[in-house]
């Protein structure tokens, strides 16, 4: 289930697809990148503790609040304690548009000939 809530991603966490997994797809879709075009995860939090912190476990006490807030590839991502995952894209971006790239112009300078 995918909503879009003021340019925010909104999903909740499905069985077949761990927590990491999922915020690296709703980073890839808020930025218009391939998710294999993305940095690491581990580069902006431990995929293997954030699996473990959301991870459904009949044995513990659900949990009911709580959050885990990161940024990634210029969004800022947040982990609810339900499970649903909600990535703001970069400022000023939609979730289709990639990011600008400032180019530098350099001026022709004549070549001297002494």
């Amino acid at each position: 289930m995918t909503s879009t809530i003021n340019s925010h991603e909104t999903t909740a966490i499905g069985e077949e697809e761990t927590i990491s997994q999922r915020v690296i797809n709703q980073v890839a879709a808020a930025t218009g990148t391939d998710p294999l075009d993305l940095d690491p995860l581990y580069y902006s939090v431990d995929p293997d503790c954030l699996n473990s912190i959301f991870e459904s476990d009949v044995s513990a006490p659900s949990r009911n609040s709580g959050r885990v807030q990161f940024s990634m590839a210029g969004c800022e991502v947040t982990v609810s304690a339900d499970g649903s995952v909600d990535v703001s894209p970069p400022s000023g971006e939609s979730a289709t548009t990639s990011p600008a790239i400032a180019t530098d112009t350099a001026t022709d300078v004549p070549e001297s000939t002494d």
